[in-house]
């Protein structure tokens, strides 16, 4: 099993909304010193045999230019370019698992059908794939009297159940041979962060409960976060047992030189 991080693009998300400290605990944590910070929006791509598997897929380009704007994001290029330097297609994408729906990590499974500017024909980009999401989280992403208005789009997920590629995952199991998911439900309910076993060493894709490696401090969540009092409680659990089996961390936005 080989894995391979590709940046998508950057998100320039202002300093008080990806660092935010729960009231009642003073943490000592170094903040960088720039305003917005620049994040990146990584993905994670394994090779498995004849299976080839995507975690997370960026932002795509189905979102409206307000949300872009405000977080003046740039795109790496879209994923013919992107999946082009492993020889590898959109077509040839095996399995695309979703930490959770917010656009940032969901967007790029879908876009429109080629030469068409309606939105009505979205077609996914990843047409073979199966794509895994949890329950929980593909439940919650349509409740919208209690999500995040401005980090779900139903059009960036909804089409993958209409065209029966959905598979959704019901607890934390093995979900592909060497890869186990583990649910939480601070930063959004049915958060599914990966576990990947490659043989060599066992990888965390930290998705959005550790984004970055400023969140290893467990005092420091995002102004993104369902419960930031939960978050706190599942980091200090998580990172125990991480740092218990000596597993390696990726960090999906981590900060980068702006």
């Amino acid at each position: 099993m080989k894995c391979v991080s590709i940046n998508t693009g950057f998100l320039y998300i202002p300093l008080a909304d990806m660092f935010v400290t729960s009231p009642e605990v003073t943490s000592g944590t170094r903040l960088p010193k720039t305003d917005p910070v620049a994040c990146s929006i990584r993905s994670l791509l394994i090779t498995a045999g004849k299976r080839k598997i995507l975690i997370d897929t960026g932002v795509g380009t189905l979102i409206g230019r307000e949300i872009l704007d405000y977080y003046d994001y740039r795109s790496e290029g879209d994923w013919e370019f992107l999946l082009e330097p492993y020889d590898l297609s959109p077509s040839d994408i095996t399995d695309v698992i979703l930490t959770h729906l917010h656009f940032d990590h969901c967007g790029g499974s879908v876009r429109l059908l080629r030469g068409s500017s309606s939105p009505e024909e979205v077609v996914l980009t990843f047409p073979k794939a199966i794509h895994w999401v949890s329950r929980v989280q593909w439940q919650w992403a349509q409740n919208i009297l209690e999500r995040e208005p401005d980090s779900f789009f139903e059009h960036t997920f909804l089409p993958i159940q209409e065209t029966c590629k959905l598979r959704l995952v019901d607890k934390e199991s093995e979900i592909i041979e060497g890869i186990t998911v583990r649910i939480f439900h601070g930063h959004t309910l049915g958060l599914m962060i990966p576990v990947i076993r490659t043989g060599a060493e066992t990888i965390v894709f930290a998705g959005d409960l550790i984004p970055t490696s400023v969140h290893l401090d467990p005092e420091t969540g995002m102004r993104y976060d369902r419960d930031l009092k939960l978050v706190r409680e599942e980091k200090k659990g998580f990172l125990a047992e991480i740092k218990s089996h000596d597993w390696k961390l990726l960090f999906q936005h981590e900060l980068v030189s702006s």
